[in-house]
């Protein structure tokens, strides 16, 4: 069964919130794909990557679905609106809007919700709802618990 985390986050560090889990789920040995919308949102993940953090570094690349073997190179992927074929990878981390159907196609999924945006709050919750209709186990982890998502998402993903 595969598994959904919700992160909560607010706008202001909705980004480097998601660079920390990729770097964390990268440091866990995962192979991790990146879904962007655009090819202005792959440039600006990659770029992120590069520099928000200075004293480690996350080797990944911009996939191109056409090119899947291209994508077995790096374990972070940065994917723009469609996931390659077929499907390899442990965690995929909805870089901007999530894509319910995408729900469920690698083994964990971590979706921010960000608290001070009402409309990205209702989505997430819209998502919420979906994921628990489709049968996957759910898990919420409060903005509190910031400072232990590293501990957290490493008992979760040894399950």
């Amino acid at each position: 069964m595969a598994d959904v985390v919700f992160l909560e986050t607010v706008q202001q560090f909705r980004d480097r919130d998601l660079c920390r889990v990729v770097e964390i789920m990268y440091e866990l040995g995962k192979t991790v794909l990146v879904h962007t919308l655009s090819t202005a949102g792959a440039s600006h993940f990659d770029n992120l990557l590069w520099t928000f953090h200075k004293e480690s570094f996350v080797p990944h690349r911009i996939g191109r679905p056409e090119a899947p073997e291209d994508m077995a190179l790096e374990r972070v992927i940065i994917v723009v609106n469609e996931l390659p074929t077929p499907i390899a990878g442990d965690v995929l981390i909805f870089a901007e809007e999530a894509d319910v159907t995408l729900l469920g196609a690698l083994p964990w999924t971590v979706h921010f919700v960000v608290l001070d945006d009402d409309s990205q709050k209702q989505k997430s919750r819209a998502l919420w709802k979906d994921a628990a209709r489709l049968g996957l186990e759910l898990h919420h982890v409060p903005r509190r618990e910031r400072e232990r998502w590293r501990e957290i998402l490493a008992e979760l993903v040894k399950r």
